[in-house]
């Protein structure tokens, strides 16, 4: 053998020498390698798992903030309906209340100027009696200082004797 074909031989020996170690090398990576995988998969499988409980209960409780709004849109309607239903009835007892006002009213205008003649006459007289009662207290009231006036002046005369 020459030593070209020493040299090759060598060069192919550390060639197929380097092959097999990278082929070891491969193989234990893949083997460290397929169990490192094998817990991200799992750990990617359990916090997949989580989400989906998490969405689960999300959706949930979207469902029963839906119904409760539902139900509270529902009893705020009633109450609307209910509170129309008041007003319309108290507005209707107040429209009756001033119909039945007006009509007295009414009455009592009509009855007032039928006898507003003979009340007339009344009021002249009470008026024309007022005014002579008045007339004779004032010459009452008159008299009675006249009399209060003699009076003191013959209680001062006889103290004075």
């Amino acid at each position: 053998m020459s030593d070209d074909q020493a040299m090759k031989l060598e060069q192919v020996t550390q060639l197929l020498m380097q092959a097999k170690q990278a082929r070891e090398e491969a193989a234990g990576f893949t083997k460290a390698g397929a169990g490192a995988l094998q817990d991200q998969v799992r750990s990617l499988k359990e916090v997949l798992k989580k989400e989906r409980t998490e969405n689960r209960e999300m959706k949930e409780r979207l469902s029963h903030a839906y119904e409760a709004a539902s139900a509270i849109r529902d009893h705020h309607k009633k109450l609307t309906e209910k509170h129309t239903r008041e007003r319309e009835g108290w507005q209707n007892l107040v429209r009756q209340m001033k119909d039945r006002h007006e009509d007295d009213m009414e009455t009592l205008r009509r009855q007032m100027n039928e006898t507003s003649a003979a009340s007339t006459d009344r009021i002249k007289q009470m008026n024309q009696f007022g005014s002579k009662v008045m007339k004779e207290l004032s010459t009452l009231q008159s008299h009675l200082q006249e009399v209060n006036a003699e009076t003191q002046e013959s209680i001062g005369k006889t103290s004075c004797l």
